[in-house]
């Protein structure tokens, strides 16, 4: 197997793994699911929606690289 293809399945899998998270979070409406965090979405929303963009952008970067693909070297 290729060094490009393992890590594009790495990414894959990071993407994944990012994507259930913001899952759980926005159903749950606490960062990281029903048992996640303890601060829910209304006693400090700032916190919540920083989180939750946070792991939208983890998604749509690993996303990214597992589709483009990186340079090696």
């Amino acid at each position: 197997m290729s060094s490009e293809l393992v890590l594009r399945i790495a990414d894959t899998l990071l993407a994944l793994v990012f994507g259930w998270l913001l899952f759980a979070t926005l159903s749950a409406g606490r960062i990281g699911g029903q048992s996640g965090y303890r601060m829910n979405r209304g006693q400090r929303p700032g916190q919540y929606w920083t989180g939750v963009s946070l792991f939208a952008l983890m998604v749509v970067h690993f996303a990214g690289l597992a589709w483009v693909g990186q340079k090696l070297g």
